[in-house]
């Protein structure tokens, strides 16, 4: 990779693709003047990325249409946003790479949560950690400052919502892996890039991407758009042939047993389900929820149960909205 070019202004033609995306910082939260400057500054700085936008100039254009439409800034002090250079399949181009802490920013300007924190889970930290549930913080959470911890098994994302209460989402190593070595990037290039230079960073994007699932969206389209950026244009989603990940099966591919009346099942899965069905209702993230049970539930019988909670009361609560209207 060439060094950093310091100082040496981008070319005529570059600075014309990034003039073109004027109009669609118009309905945007940030200053394309701003923001134009940050773009420049990064070009400048890097010889290589100018060249591959050079070669690749609607990547670039692109790239600058996605930021306009997320609305995060790509001032460096900030760390939510950036233009890299990135190798997907036989091309090179200039894409807007996202980091976690933009996503968790987008989330939080738009009201859907008060507070996000992502930890990371050592081998070692598991001989005090105890994991609770989706709902409540774990009980002895890593110690960040302990050195020589192992390695990484997993993580977990936290987050308060805006009445207060908490939202979790656990994620083992194995999982983590799976969805990285599924992705378009990896899956044509290996772990190189940001798997290889940040891992850690990456581990913590990924949850946080599939955390993000189930935060509410107020409204806002914001966060759903950062999704689609980083799984489309930068290559990081699963292709659409592979969106079942290996060893999880889609509901409707396999016949389920029929559910077991509620006091036939465990206490513990009663409980879970309803507060998942709960949490899922609150947030209308019926489809999330429904992919959460076809993965937790390995046992049939406990799936069908926990499905047929989930699609009765769906059924009922779209049933009342079309009542109301």
């Amino acid at each position: 990779m060439s060094k950093p070019n310091q100082g040496s202004m981008p070319a005529p033609v570059l600075v014309k693709v990034i003039d073109s995306s004027t109009e669609k910082f118009e309905s945007s939260a940030l200053s394309f003047e701003k923001e134009k400057v940050f773009a420049f500054a990064a070009l400048s700085q890097n010889s290589y990325l100018q060249k591959v936008a050079q070669d690749n100039l609607s990547s670039l254009q692109i790239a600058m249409y996605n930021l306009a439409a997320v609305g995060l800034s790509l001032n460096p002090v900030t760390k939510f946003a950036y233009l890299l250079p990135r190798r997907i399949g036989q091309e090179s181009r200039v894409i807007l790479e996202i980091s976690y802490q933009g996503l968790i920013e987008i989330a939080m300007q738009s009201g859907s949560i008060k507070s996000c924190s992502v930890t990371l889970v050592h081998e070692k930290d598991l001989e005090r950690f105890e994991w609770v549930d989706n709902f409540t913080p774990p009980r002895n959470p890593p110690n960040p400052f302990m050195k020589d911890k192992g390695e990484i098994v997993g993580g977990y994302c936290q987050v308060r919502l805006a009445d207060g209460s908490f939202l979790l989402y656990a994620m083992n190593i194995d999982d983590i892996l799976k969805r990285r070595d599924c992705s378009e990037m990896v899956k044509r290039n290996g772990p190189s890039g940001p798997w290889l230079d940040w891992k850690e960073e990456m581990i913590k994007k990924t949850i946080v991407k599939q955390a993000a699932k189930w935060w509410p969206s107020n409204g806002s389209t914001q966060l759903a758009e950062a999704q689609r950026v980083l799984n489309e244009d930068n290559g990081e989603g699963l292709p659409p042939e592979e969106r079942v990940i290996k060893g999880v099966v889609e509901p409707e591919s396999v016949e389920l047993p029929a559910p077991l009346p509620r006091e036939a099942m465990s206490e513990k899965i009663v409980e879970y389900v309803d507060r998942a069905v709960n949490r899922a209702e609150q947030l209308n993230a019926w489809q999330t929820c429904e992919d959460h049970f076809v993965e937790k539930y390995k046992d049939l019988r406990d799936r069908s149960y926990a499905l047929n909670v989930l699609r009765d009361r769906r059924a009922a609560s779209e049933t009342q909205i079309e009542g109301a209207a």
